[in-house]
């Protein structure tokens, strides 16, 4: 089943809020993070995907496009997100089993 969430686009990528600790949030909840997209308000909204009860998905980092890849981590989507007030291309990464 398919959950969608709204995240604040004044948010950082990093910090406390962020948007990777709204993900992670969301995440320790069994809900996997599929994708996003940019709303008119510009706002992200967040694509989630419920799984079963205790299931423990791997961790999951949003990061700039410039920035490169987390070490042990594989790409689950590319695309753009509202960070810091500022439309930016990000990339998502999950950590390898």
């Amino acid at each position: 089943m398919e959950i969608f969430e709204t995240i604040d686009g004044k948010l950082p990528l990093e910090g406390d809020p962020s948007i990777n600790t709204v993900i992670r949030g969301q995440e320790v909840r069994a809900r996997e993070f599929k994708k996003s997209k940019i709303l008119e308000n510009k706002q992200n909204e967040v694509t989630l995907e419920q799984r079963g009860a205790g299931t423990v998905l791997r961790e999951l980092k949003v990061v700039k496009d410039t920035e490169s890849q987390p070490e042990g981590t594989e790409e689950v989507w590319k695309g753009k997100m509202t960070v810091a007030g500022k439309e930016t291309a990000v990339i998502a990464y999950r950590m390898k089993s």
